[in-house]
């Protein structure tokens, strides 16, 4: 399974060569410029649905219903919205 990463801060998920397959990234612009770069970037690689955990504070909600609400906007099936449950941080999208 293919995942992405907004502003991974966890320690454990640093290592590429456990977790091959999984994009990591670190941006502070505003949400909107995020939910239209990642859906450009889902596009690019053909991720037509995705799954979406993220950290259950006010900051993390507020970009993730932004990033949610764009990838509506471009026909992006978003098939589950979690907050995490663990000592993760951050958001993660992963490809159905």
């Amino acid at each position: 399974m293919d995942f992405l990463s907004l502003q991974l801060c966890s320690e454990p998920l640093y290592d590429s060569i456990s977790y091959s397959t999984f994009a990591r990234t670190k941006v502070h612009v505003e949400n909107q410029k995020i939910g239209k770069g990642l859906v450009k970037l889902l596009q690019k690689f053909n991720w037509t649905q995705v799954a979406v955990l993220y950290e259950n504070s006010s900051d993390y909600i507020t970009i993730k219903d932004v990033v949610v609400q764009e990838f509506v906007k471009q026909d992006i099936v978003v098939r589950m919205e979690k907050p995490l449950l663990t000592d993760l941080y951050g958001i993660f999208f992963c490809y159905y």
